[in-house]
C-alpha cells in the first residue's frame, strides 16, 4: 500500500526540454483564456455582469486569445487544441 501511495505522489513531466515547457506554457495560457470566456459567459447569462462590462471583457480576453493562438504552435484553432 505505501508503495501505491509513493506512485501517486511521484512528479510527472510534462515535457522533456525547454521547447516543449515553453509549448506547455502556451497551451496552459490558452486553456485559462478559454476558461475565463466560458466563465464570463455563463455570469453574463445569468445577468450577474452589466452588458458594459461583459463587453469591455470579451474584447480583452479576446485579444488574449489571439495572441495565446499565435503563440502555440501546431493548434490552429480550438477543435485542433480541444483534441
Amino acid at each position: 500500500m505505501a508503495s501505491n501511495n509513493s506512485n501517486l505522489m511521484r512528479e510527472v513531466r510534462l515535457y522533456d526540454n525547454h521547447q516543449e515547457r515553453v509549448q506547455m506554457e502556451n497551451l496552459s495560457e490558452l486553456y485559462a483564456v478559454l476558461n475565463a470566456l466560458e466563465h464570463l459567459e455563463k455570469m453574463f447569462s445569468r445577468d450577474h455582469v452589466s452588458a458594459d462590462e461583459y463587453k469591455l471583457q470579451c474584447f480583452k480576453l479576446l485579444d488574449q486569445y489571439k495572441v495565446a493562438m499565435r503563440l502555440v504552435h501546431g493548434a490552429t484553432n480550438v477543435e485542433d487544441f480541444a483534441s
